[in-house]
């Protein structure tokens, strides 16, 4: 009880927290078994839930986060001892996120191309232009940064993204948006 009244203090405080607790194997059945994720969810977490297989773990662990750091709000996962004890297998494309396909190269010329005249006509408009990129161009971090300065326009990355360009390039203005400036 004092983790739960913890837990909506804190919630309640707006503190984006991720709580991990362990459960009893879940194979031994008992009646002290109690289902922690749905206490904690009735009590008003944003998120709670019990983990019932390895495969689990790294897309909830990452909704977890995810939904603590943009809501401020407190969430929870419940780990089974069964769980814990099984190796994480981690799927090359997780990290880009489960609904992206990575990529490789640079897109056509021609596509490149009409981009810079866009972003050309753009600045002869006088309008602001500025390149926000993410963890998907971790793999095309320099030809961002020689975009950026025959545009001579600010590079900003998301959290994810942090690392993909030189965060020391005179054009590089940080992370933007959460934790950011």
């Amino acid at each position: 009880s004092h983790l739960l009244s913890g837990l909506i203090d804190a919630d309640q405080d707006r503190v984006p927290l991720l709580c991990i607790t362990g459960l009893k194997d879940s194979s031994t059945s008992s009646f002290q078994n109690i289902n922690l994720a749905s206490i904690f969810r009735m009590a008003g977490l944003a998120l709670s839930e019990s983990v019932g297989d390895i495969h689990q773990l790294l897309p909830l662990t990452r909704n977890a986060i995810s939904m603590a750091l943009s809501s401020n709000r407190c969430t929870h996962l419940a780990i089974p001892v069964s769980v814990q004890q099984q190796e994480i297998i981690t799927p090359s494309h997780f990290s880009r996120g489960m609904a992206f396909k990575s990529f490789n190269t640079l897109s056509s010329q021609l596509q490149v191309d009409t981009l810079i005249i866009a972003l050309r006509r753009e600045i002869d408009a006088k309008r602001k232009v500025v390149i926000a990129c993410g963890y998907r161009a971790h793999k095309i971090g320099v030809y961002v940064e020689r975009l950026a300065e025959i545009l001579h326009c600010p590079i900003f990355t998301s959290f994810d993204g942090k690392g993909t360009i030189d965060e020391n390039h005179p054009l590089s203005f940080g992370v933007v948006g959460l934790y950011g400036n």
